[in-house]
Parts: C-alpha cells; structure tokens; sequence
C-alpha cells in the first residue's frame, strides 16, 4: 500500500537583518537564472571556470564550423579539416594570428570580424567579473570574535582609498 501523504522537503530559510527589522525567505533558490551577473558571482571558483571553459569551447566550435562550412573562406585551410578550423578559430578568437591562415573571402572576413569582436568583449566581460570575484568584501570576524563588516573610503580630492573595518551591527551609511 503506497503512503498518500506526500513527502516533505526541507525548506531552506534566508534571514536578513536590517536595524530592527528581521526579514526570512523560504525555499529561497540559491541561483536566479533571470539574474546571470549575480549568478556568476555567487558559484564557486571550480564551476565558474568549468562555464567559462565551456564557454570558450562551445564559441570557438562554432566558428570552427562556420569556416569548416564554406571551403576557400581561409586561405590554406584544407576542405574536410573541421580541427584545422576549429584552431584557425582559437586563433582568431585570441587576436593571435599566426599568419599561415588568413580569411579571404568577404565570407571568412565576415565571420572573422565577428568572432574578434565577441572574443574582445569576452576578454572584457572576463576580466570584470574576475576582478569582482577578488575584489567584492567579505565580512570577517575581529578579536572579540564580533563579526566586523570591511568597508572602503575615498576622499574626492587626493583620490586615494583606504579599507577599514567597523562592526557590523553599527554601521549603516545612507546617501546624503
């Protein structure tokens, strides 16, 4: 006989405190996929090098098709040759251009000019989301084992920045 009462799963529960105000989430998705930016920041170091490793393998397969697909498009790229191709493309993709094969025809210069631009912009969109990873402050705890909120001040006119540290449960900024 089956049991009719259905399972219960457990529910995971996000507090935030905001003065004296406590706010509690359940069952709240670790990820939101309609968010990719905040996504990207909140997985960890091993899954977020296997996305941009499958990322840039994923492109460079595609263009490596597009070449493969239209024989005469790259100047010494033997027809048949997707692994040529997809090379031709890594190179490409890395503004590296070795010089043996080049696009000649307004097809692979096509494709060519697209594949540098979204590799010059993946390089960019790279870089930031690394410097966010290593750059985004993380509470600590001091001495007194009170958890301490690290926060940075800038002063406008000699342009310089310090980090500091304050306990967490007394600070609050409000933009003027």
């Amino acid at each position: 006989m089956a049991d009719t009462q259905p399972r219960r799963r457990r529910m995971r529960e996000v507090a935030a405190q905001f003065g004296g105000t406590e706010i509690v989430t359940t069952d709240a998705p670790l990820y939101d996929w309609r968010d990719p930016y905040h996504a990207l920041l909140a997985i960890g170091w091993p899954r977020f090098l296997l996305g941009v490793l499958a990322y840039y393998l994923a492109l460079n397969a595609a263009f490596g098709t597009l070449y493969a697909l239209v024989p005469g498009s790259v100047a010494n790229l033997p027809p048949g040759r997707w692994d040529d191709a997809f090379f031709f493309s890594v190179e490409t993709f890395g503004t590296v251009g070795y010089g043996v094969m080049a696009p000649q025809t307004l097809y692979g210069h096509v494709v060519a000019t697209a594949e540098i631009f979204l590799g010059l912009l993946s390089t960019a969109v790279l870089t930031g989301l690394i410097f966010v990873r290593f750059a985004r402050p993380r509470a600590s705890m001091d001495s007194a084992g009170r958890r301490r909120l690290p926060s940075r001040t800038a002063c406008r006119r000699s342009r310089s920045a310090s980090a500091t540290a304050a306990p967490a449960r007394s600070t609050m900024w409000t933009p003027f």
